[in-house]
């Protein structure tokens, strides 16, 4: 088994979330933005779907929901009304003393448990602690600190990473320049030489990887044809050890590993689509959610149709757990 130091996996993966915190709009003739007072009435922690939550967070002019780790953009639509960013509508409702109590999705409603927002979920709004009089915390290089972790460190230096643009870098991650980075390292001449962390994060903070992992999986999935374990275009099903499955197709004994990592499986598996049988939603409950991926119909030909499925991937990863 290859290990890394999770130092080192932050350098291989560094994460950047698309900037997605947007200013709150206002309805139509309407001549100014709501106040930072307005939109905190919004503020709390709110049920969500499948016993989950999610927090409701205004930083100045802006409203954003936070789910998990990650945020999206309310824009006002109109009185207690905002839009998601796939452009449903999304009310609040109020009680009989006009206190915020719950918001609407579709046909559900989520009620707020508290108006209370965690110091970590508004963290995720700044980079950084801003300083006094509200300004932008200022960076000036730091070496990255030695720690017992194999991961050697050195400072930046002239032919290699400079200290001028390691400043360069982090001051635009401070300012918006680049939204949303939550940690910058850079590796290079066999040495960590920048180490900078955002947004709440440090190293001993885990990251959601989310679809990240996809791309972890494919990395892995390379090592193994590159060993000589598994083919990327050998049928690659039976490797997984069922001796039965639902749904019999002569087509399921045709998928290849390209076919998984390509979202092109053929099975009926599509995350964006609410109704599809292997929906990654649908497929929580299941006790083993490579065995459910298999069990579902075939909707085409393997390698014709791409459709984004995050259980076709497990499996994937399954297969290369099983031949390695």
């Amino acid at each position: 088994m290859l290990r890394m130091p999770q130092r080192l996996l932050s350098v291989c993966f560094l994460l950047l979330y698309p900037s997605i915190q947007a200013t709150a709009q206002n309805p139509a003739g309407t001549s100014a933005p709501p106040s930072p007072q307005a939109l905190s009435e919004f503020e709390g922690l709110y049920d969500y779907w499948n016993d989950g939550t999610l927090f409701i967070v205004a930083s100045g002019e802006q409203l954003v929901a936070i789910i998990g780790e990650v945020k999206y953009p309310l824009r006002m639509a109109g009185t207690d009304e905002f839009t998601n960013p796939g452009g449903d509508t999304i009310p609040f409702v109020r009680d009989s003393v006009g206190r915020i109590v719950a918001f609407k999705e579709g046909r559900e409603t989520f009620r707020r448990r508290s108006p209370i927002v965690s110091a970590t979920a508004r963290m995720l709004l700044e980079p950084r602690p801003r300083g006094p009089g509200d300004r932008p915390v200022s960076y000036r290089y730091q070496a990255p600190e030695a720690i017992p972790d194999g991961v050697r460190v050195a400072e930046a230096r002239s032919g290699s990473l400079t200290p001028e643009v390691a400043e360069q870098l982090v001051t635009g991650i401070l300012d918006g320049t680049y939204p949303d980075v939550r940690s910058l390292l850079v590796y290079h001449k066999g040495a960590l030489r920048l180490e900078e962390y955002f947004y709440g994060y440090d190293r001993e903070r885990p990251h959601q990887m989310r679809s990240l992992t996809k791309s972890v999986i494919s990395l892995l999935a390379g090592v193994a044809v590159d060993r000589g374990l598994l083919r990327a275009d050998e049928p690659v099903l039976g490797k997984l050890g069922y001796s039965t499955h639902a749904n019999p197709d002569p087509r399921k004994a045709r998928i290849t590993l390209t076919d998984l990592l390509s979202n092109q499986s053929g099975f009926a598996c599509d995350d964006r689509d609410g109704a599809s049988p292997g929906n990654e939603v649908t497929l929580y409950e299941t006790a083993d959610w490579v065995k459910a991926f298999v069990d579902l119909p075939v909707a085409a030909d393997p390698g014709t149709v791409g459709r984004y499925c995050s259980v076709g991937f497990l499996t994937a990863g399954r297969i290369v757990e099983r031949v390695a």
